[in-house]
């Protein structure tokens, strides 16, 4: 019998009020322009010209803005292979979810490469709105800006960004690659971003909702990878690398201006982020729980930090915001070495007691007597001073060979998180491979399910 994929919703987070014997693929949900249709192609060359081109192949415009200027739903912006113009400030590209609008490069191998400037381009206020194949690269400011227009009743939304090159942002300062602004339900995916501002971001998401960022590369940082803070909430940060992605890899939360919240009201930095399935080479610490509570950082791998596991802060003290707590580091691989002292660094204004451990492997490589991490709570069923065996380190293989006794030792997500309200992706391993009941420790499942699975909340 055939198995019908869950809707996006139920596929991303699994809650605990799903349909009883409901059953999701292992890979991630449809994007919405799975089936869009383009019925128009708007052209846009190196050598074209916005006075007195039409858009036509013959007559192609030469700037992105000229060309979003006559964009409809349905309309394809065909970017040809060179360099363009940058600082474009774009608002109100609205497609429709059967018909969107989409801005693309020819391909990967050959794409448009918007080069220098404040910002390769922003987007104000976009709906369903794709973006593919695009380069960007020495931007004083941010690399791509995607965000509300200011207005938070009406939110950017239904945006994908695909195949993304973005790099050499700033270089100096609080200069990020991506940045997300009041997005909901968007996607970004198989995208690299590497050396952002050193105070930057790669991916930066202030109040940002119902996203994916997968498969991504986040390279060469000496700030912060993925951060979702003032007010993100449900988003699945999935099935990325992390090598040498700087101080913090990804920032669950942080620290916002309250008047950027979005909602206003909210009362966390962020809230239910699922980092699952990633893999994390160098940087200083895999993930920092910063003002956040209901997070979820499981399934990982995380190879030499070089100094925590990770951290538990508070750096935003509001009134209005609760204290870092209630979330689940679980079911990941550590292997680190001497550089590591302090396993969790724990700041003040945290509850790092509400925590959960479990089920995470941990070895120190240099010292054969280690006994276990300093953790603020005790850990259900850790695995101590094992090695994963992976099958390549030198090669950057990290998957498991056969004998791995990560295979089958993880726990149980949804009796580890107990009455937590953290809901459980339901995708597979970092190749969107399906789990087994136990599943392997880290990104990936070392003894794949020949079935879909069902992951579930227990009542």
């Amino acid at each position: 019998m055939m198995m019908r994929r869950c809707a996006f919703a139920a596929c991303l987070l699994v809650f605990a009020g799903m349909a009883a014997g409901e059953i999701c693929s292992c890979e991630l949900p449809d994007p919405f322009d799975a089936d869009a249709e383009y019925a128009q192609i708007i052209h846009v060359s190196p050598g074209g010209d916005d006075a007195l081109g039409t858009g036509s192949e013959e007559q192609p415009f030469r700037s992105l803005g000229r060309a979003a200027r006559d964009a409809k739903s349905g309309s394809d912006i065909l970017l040809h292979a060179g360099s363009y113009p940058p600082d474009s400030n774009i608002r109100g590209l609205q497609g429709t979810a059967s018909r969107p609008i989409r801005i693309r490069g020819e391909s990967r191998e050959n794409p448009a490469v918007f080069s220098g400037g404040g910002v390769g381009f922003q987007l104000s206020d976009p709906r369903y709105l794709v973006l593919e194949d695009l380069e960007i690269e020495g931007a004083s400011g941010n690399g791509i800006n995607i965000d509300d227009g200011g207005n938070y009743e009406t939110p950017a939304e239904h945006v994908i960004l695909r195949r993304i090159t973005v790099h050499d942002i700033g270089p100096t300062g609080n200069r990020d690659g991506v940045k997300l602004s009041g997005l909901d339900h968007f996607r970004v995916e198989d995208c690299t971003i590497r050396r952002p501002g050193d105070g930057g971001s790669a991916i930066d998401m202030v109040g940002c909702h119902d996203g994916i960022l997968a498969h991504n590369r986040i390279l060469d940082g000496q700030s912060t990878g993925i951060q979702a803070k003032g007010g993100s909430v449900r988003l699945l940060i999935y099935g990325n690398l992390f090598d040498q992605a700087g101080q913090r890899a990804v920032n669950m939360g942080g620290s916002t201006g309250m008047q950027f919240f979005r909602p206003l009201d909210a009362p966390y930095e962020a809230s239910q982020i699922a980092v699952w399935a990633n893999v994390f080479v160098g940087g200083v610490a895999p993930i920092a729980f910063v003002g956040c509570e209901n997070g979820l950082f499981a399934q990982n791998t995380i190879y030499l930090p070089e100094k925590w596991a990770g951290r538990i802060l508070q750096e935003n003290n509001d009134g209005q915001l609760v204290q870092c707590r209630n979330n689940v580091y679980a079911n990941n691989i550590v292997v680190f070495d001497e550089r590591v002292g302090v396993t969790i660094n724990i700041g003040p204004n945290t509850q790092p007691r509400t925590f959960v451990f479990a089920n995470n492997l941990w070895m120190h490589q240099t010292n054969d007597r280690f006994s276990g991490p300093n953790l603020p709570v005790r850990e259900a069923d850790g695995v101590i001073q094992k090695d994963p065996l992976f099958a390549d380190i030198v090669a950057g293989d990290f998957t498991l060979r056969p004998e791995s006794p990560a295979i089958g030792a993880g726990g149980d997500l949804a009796s580890i998180i107990g009455s937590l309200d953290i809901p459980i992706p339901a995708v597979g391993d970092y190749a969107e491979r399906c789990w087994n009941r136990p599943p392997s420790i880290g990104a990936w499942e070392g003894n794949p399910a020949a079935k879909l699975q069902e992951w579930k909340r227990m009542d």
